[in-house]
């Protein structure tokens, strides 16, 4: 993986609109170079593991944060977002994510990608909630160009996974009437597990504003970018495993995500494309992570390249739970939803308007299951 990095940067540059970030990023230097080797010493993974996927809805800090819009999350706004509500909104998020773990035998996922943070800042106030304080994670996180300060992170157990260097990546948009249009950046970072090598991606691409087919090239540029990614590893590292989440505001079976990025959703199907889209079925039979106007959407995925679902015996795979026919998973707790009114049976979410309504997403969480190919 030594050429890696440099050979995939060079190459989204080219095609990428060369802009400054536009929030401060101090350390946004410092990423690691692509290390190239395997450690002998590093744990070999034991029983069953995960990664997940989990949009925050809006994590913010309550403090005015130079050059990021979040005017509408401060003690003077008309949601009147003081450290009342921060502290119930770190309370309910830390409690997704170590219920999830409880799920699974009290393991907390070895990677979770989150998007709709602020700052690295809410995450490490995130992990200091008591439900993670023992959760052994740690924080990946690069302040994204996005106005409105919702980045993308990751979140990984660093018993588990041996990083070994991160980069962003831009998405080039073309402007609209003459004006940028700045989306999220991807992130990603890569090492090894059980001494076998992972480049992970955590995205949120593009919305639907204005329709979902007057936005769709927007979504379709993103792939573009992640799909030369992906490739890219395949041709230099082709034993690197590749694992794509995020909240991708398409369903699988969209243009940019099975045309474009070629995340299919059987496996047969993977074999030709290089990606397996495990949430594909999921969709398939009626089960969705988000609700808009009374219709579920699964935007978001974890999608992973199919030498994770066919590789030799004795090496990581995607696991099936042994009582279920899926790959992928979405976690459904019964707080997670709303038990009355109008919006019953939809996502209990964080904000109606102004309004804290002391709920959670408006998304739901995604995980798969890792282990040993027996």
């Amino acid at each position: 993986m030594k050429k890696l990095i440099p050979v995939l940067f060079l190459a989204v540059v080219v095609i990428a609109v060369s802009c400054k970030s536009k929030k401060k990023n101090a350390d946004s230097e410092t990423a690691s170079p692509l290390v190239s080797r395997v450690m002998d010493d590093q744990k070999v993974l034991e029983g069953t593991h995960s990664f997940m996927f989990y949009n925050l809805e809006n994590l913010f800090d309550t403090i005015d944060n130079e050059g990021v819009k979040d005017e509408e999350f401060l003690p003077t706004s008309k949601k009147h977002y003081g450290t009342k509500i921060y502290n119930a909104k770190l309370h309910n998020m830390a409690k997704v994510i170590a219920d999830v773990a409880k799920k699974n035998k009290d393991q907390f996922p070895i990677v979770i990608g989150v998007a709709e943070v602020e700052n690295k800042g809410v995450l490490v106030d995130l992990l200091n909630q008591p439900d993670l304080k023992d959760s052994g994670l740690d924080i990946m996180h690069r302040d994204s160009r996005d106005l409105r300060g919702i980045d993308v992170a990751f979140l990984y157990r660093a018993d588990l996974f041996r990083l070994q260097g991160m980069r962003m990546f831009p998405i080039p948009q073309k402007p609209i009437d003459g004006h940028e249009y700045i989306t999220r950046d991807v992130i990603s970072m890569w090492g090894t597990i059980s001494n076998e090598k992972f480049f992970f991606m955590c995205c949120h691409w593009p919305s639907r504003r204005g329709g979902s087919e007057a936005s769709d090239f927007r979504r379709v540029d993103a792939a573009k970018v992640v799909h030369h990614i992906a490739d890219s590893l395949k041709v230099n590292e082709p034993d690197t495993r590749v694992v794509i989440m995020g909240d991708f505001n398409d369903d699988p079976f969209n243009n940019s995500l099975y045309n474009e990025l070629g995340g299919k959703g059987t496996l047969e199907e993977a074999a030709n494309t290089g990606y397996f889209n495990p949430f594909y079925a999921i969709l398939k039979d009626g089960v969705g992570t988000l609700r808009y106007h009374g219709k579920w959407n699964l935007f978001d995925n974890i999608i992973v390249s199919s030498n994770l679902v066919n590789g030799e015996k004795g090496t990581l795979q995607l696991l099936k739970d042994n009582q279920d026919k899926y790959y992928g998973f979405t976690f459904r707790a019964p707080y997670l939803f709303n038990q009355s009114g109008k919006y019953k049976g939809g996502p209990h979410r964080s904000w109606a308007g102004p309004n804290w309504l002391d709920g959670y997403s408006d998304h739901l969480p995604v995980y798969v299951h890792i282990g040993l190919n027996k």
